[in-house]
């Protein structure tokens, strides 16, 4: 499970790693105390339904892993808070937001169509 993107939040470009470190601090979240399943049907069916209640929550969520995994790669200091995060998120673009979940679940194995073909989709949906 890797993969990396830099976003410019917080005012400065940070960089998020998707990888083992994000990976646990992701469970930590969605899990909630409960005994974390790195079973990977059980945490993605977990993302889906947080997304599905409240998609800004989960993308707040997975850039807070997402810098963490960076942190605990180049050190071992939390850069942000995920109260930080929740204030930055605010400022993002629809397509920063679709940038950080596609390369999230590229580190998880799927591979999501590119935005313009989703775009495509919409408008020859709305066509219809």
């Amino acid at each position: 499970m890797t993969g990396i993107i830099k976003l410019n939040i917080g005012g400065q470009e940070r960089t998020l790693r998707f990888n083992n470190f994000s990976a646990i601090e992701l469970a930590k979240i969605i899990y909630n105390g409960e005994q974390a399943n790195f079973e990977t049907e059980d945490l993605l069916n977990r993302i889906m339904k947080l997304n599905e209640e409240n998609h800004y929550l989960l993308v707040k969520t997975l850039i807070y892993a997402g810098l963490i995994g960076n942190d605990y790669v180049v050190g071992f200091t939390k850069t942000a808070t995920a109260e930080q995060v929740g204030e930055w998120i605010s400022e993002l673009s629809g397509e920063e937001i679709y940038s950080v979940w596609n390369t999230f679940w590229s580190s998880m194995g799927v591979d999501l169509p590119a935005i313009q073909e989703l775009e495509k989709d919409s408008v020859a949906e709305k066509k219809n």
